[in-house]
């Protein structure tokens, strides 16, 4: 590329027209009731430091303004001060708010008006959409994920059908993703949440890591006088997950060739069932003929009568499918000022999260339920006059079942899910009755971000962020079955078989149900971290251009150690390891 071409290349990305940081601005004219221009009229956000004069023609602007809702405070020497109700700010946008200023009649009038949205946003060009915090409180979601998933092109966190590793979501600025699987972490607390805005095209150069859809998510600050509390607790009762009979039922599929009196002593075809019934279940030699085959091998230590038979095959099926405890939301934001110190440091002031759920299972796996408890910490500063510093903090821990049998990350969560890995495939019995068809798994997601913000002026400000972010995935069988007889019938002993974790070669009793080899192959003790730095500069030239550029610094540590691991069938297993540090750069 030519020294020409590259200069271009530069002044295109510079004069991108759009703002694509975690804030938008308020601009518009100030003007008496004849339409002549107040200059010097200053207009301020309520509330903030933030505020301007207006230039002589009367036009005024506030950049680097928070997403949000709020309250515009216009004055002038011999006019009545002017209140501006309701005034949306957006990700990325303009907010234009035209002021009429009448003169005083009389000492303490206020005029109050309300804002209205265009039926145009004239600077949007891309497909996007903002859902405020006002909007969230109105739907009956109970996360993001909820509330992105309503947007016309959006399915779960599926843009446009792609995949959500395509999707980049960024919660204060600061991206959170693995950069394992790609996959965004989204488990935020929804009553944290100030401002959301979701686009589905048009991304310019600032965003060059992803392909399909951005999420822009903004997160309350405390407030300066006053602390607040918000709160979502939602509780769904116990109760069965599947329609139909129960899998523990004894017509169920898996029992009643083992149970019904008419067939499981004797066979199943023995006439007592017609065709369609013996088509419908698995056929069974009778327990009679099982008990015969025991007696008649060489060894005596599994000699057993047809009711002892039935008896340990029973023991072998005990698995509860029962769900007892409830499925549940708690959401819980609390913020104010420092106690003590506020004043002291720039009205210092706070907002914490605390965020958990509980999914119970269709069936019981290696464990019975997928959990995730968050926790969410912002500490925000006003250090001096145009200068912001806010420290933004997260932690989670998931616990749950592995959906993979090969190491990869990922968790059994909804019905679907569970019922999809029962469809068609080989040993169901195993997967429903046994305890440890699948390993347990855990996952935990750490960030830590800064960001300092300084307004040179009225039209230029810039901020640097440093961010680390790191995510870890633990997948190891459960603890080793107990081989000891725990039980005895008809004088033989059985251990507690199917459950706990076996790596030897096990089969139940008539079924063959199999209950060692086979299980929980996942393998996980990965940890990878983010660690990313980036300057970037906004100035308004003028009153429709805008010039931005910045750079970017992203190091990534991987440590992946993953992979499927079977004792008694290793062919075909495979594991992957990697210890690598690759940095990039970029540049707008």
């Amino acid at each position: 590329m030519g020294l020409k071409q590259l200069l271009l290349f530069f002044i295109i990305a510079l004069f991108s027209s759009s703002l694509l940081a975690q804030s938008g601005k308020i601009n518009g004219f100030i003007k008496d009731s004849t339409g002549e221009p107040l200059p010097g009229a200053t207009v301020v956000i309520e509330g903030t430091l933030q505020g301007t004069a207006a230039q002589a023609d009367g036009f005024y602007q506030i950049l680097n303004v928070k997403p949000g809702t709020y309250t515009l405070k216009a004055t002038y020497i011999g006019f009545a001060p002017v209140l501006i109700e309701n005034v949306a700010v957006n990700i990325d946008l303009t907010t234009e708010i035209d002021i009429t200023m009448r003169e005083e009649t009389f000492e303490g009038e206020e005029i109050v008006v309300l804002a209205e949205r265009p039926v145009v946003q004239k600077d949007v060009a891309s497909s996007q959409s903002n859902i405020s915090k006002e909007s969230l409180d109105a739907l009956p979601i109970t996360s993001v994920t909820d509330a992105v998933a309503l947007q016309a092109g959006v399915q779960g966190l599926s843009v446009r059908g792609s995949g959500s590793d395509e999707v980049s979501f960024n919660l204060n600025g600061f991206t959170l993703r693995s950069e394992r699987s790609n996959s965004p972490f989204t488990g935020i607390s929804i009553t944290s949440i100030e401002n959301v805005q979701v686009q589905t095209g048009g991304f310019n150069a600032e965003y060059g890591d992803l392909r399909s859809g951005l999420i822009n998510v903004t997160s309350k600050e405390g407030e300066r006088d006053r602390y607040t509390l918000d709160g979502l607790i939602r509780v769904t009762p116990p109760q069965a997950k599947n329609v139909g009979q129960s899998i523990n039922d004894p017509n169920s599929y898996w029992l009643r060739p083992y149970l019904d009196d008419d067939v499981a002593w004797t066979v199943t075809d023995n006439g007592a069932w017609d065709s369609y019934t013996q088509d419908e279940y698995p056929s069974f030699q009778g327990w009679n003929a099982f008990s015969q085959s025991t007696l008649a091998d060489d060894d005596p230590t599994n000699d057993l009568t047809p009711e002892a038979a039935q008896q340990a095959f029973l023991w072998q099926h005990r698995k509860d499918f029962a769900i007892t405890e409830p499925d549940y939301e708690i959401d819980l934001t609390f913020g104010g000022p420092v106690p003590y110190v506020s004043e002291r440091f720039g009205d210092l002031r706070f907002s914490t999260s605390f965020r958990e759920t509980q999914t119970m299972y269709m069936v019981p796996l290696s464990r019975d339920r997928y959990k995730q408890t968050t926790f969410q910490s912002k500490l925000t500063s006003n250090i001096a006059s145009g200068m912001k510093v806010s420290i933004d903090g997260l932690y989670s821990r998931e616990t749950g079942t592995s959906a993979s049998q090969a190491g990869n990350p990922g968790f059994f969560v909804s019905p679907s899910g569970i019922a999809g890995s029962m469809d068609n495939v080989s040993f169901i019995e195993s997967r429903l009755y046994a305890s440890d068809y699948w390993a347990p798994t855990e996952q935990t997601t750490f960030n830590l971000g800064a960001q300092f913000t300084h307004s040179i002026s009225n039209t230029t400000f810039y901020e640097v962020k440093v961010n680390n972010y790191i995510s870890t995935n633990s997948t190891n069988p459960s603890p080793l079955r107990d081989t000891t007889d725990v039980v005895f019938f008809g004088g033989v002993g059985f251990d507690e078989g199917p459950f706990g974790f076996f790596d030897e070669t096990s089969f139940g009793l008539a079924s063959g149900m199999r209950m060692g080899v086979g299980m929980s192959t996942a393998r996980d003790s990965s940890e990878v971290s983010v660690l990313s730095a980036s300057f970037k500069i906004t100035s308004q030239i003028n009153r429709v251009n805008e010039v931005k550029a910045g750079l970017e610094f992203i190091r990534t540590n991987s440590m992946v150690n993953y992979g499927s691991f079977d004792k008694v069938l290793p062919s075909g297993r495979t594991v992957s390891v990697w210890n690598t540090t690759p940095i990039r750069m970029a540049a707008f």
